[in-house]
């Protein structure tokens, strides 16, 4: 791109800012705004394409690059099993009619399967 194209192609994308923020501030859909100010929609939106490419580009390359956070594995279930260490009391499961009552030291496997069971 030549010098003088570079400087075209900046007045207009100051013209476009100017542009898209009366849309934006106008409250109306960019159908409607675009509509009333005999603007095409597929102009508004190639403009508005440039201005977000322009605007990253003047972003430093290490924003531009996707990172991963890593997670940490969720907690192993089976080291909170024994949270209520009352033998007397139980777990109660209902669902509809069915109503199923296991003892609180039930194994974790036997709560899984009933579970499991119940959500057909």
């Amino acid at each position: 791109m030549t010098e003088v194209q570079k400087v075209v192609q900046d007045v207009r994308l100051k013209e476009w800012v100017d542009i898209i923020q009366e849309q934006k501030s106008s409250g109306l859909s960019v159908r409607a705004w675009c509509r009333e100010n005999d603007i095409g929609q597929g102009r508004f939106y190639y403009w508005l394409n440039k201005l977000r490419k322009a605007t990253l580009e003047q972003y430093p390359e290490e924003l531009k690059k996707t990172t991963f956070v890593p997670i940490e594995p969720p907690i192993n279930i089976k080291a909170t099993n024994n949270i209520n260490t009352n033998t007397n009391s139980s777990i109660n499961i209902r669902k509809g009619d069915i109503s199923i009552e296991l003892a609180n030291d039930a194994p974790l496997s036997t709560i899984t399967a009933v579970l499991e069971a119940l959500q057909c």
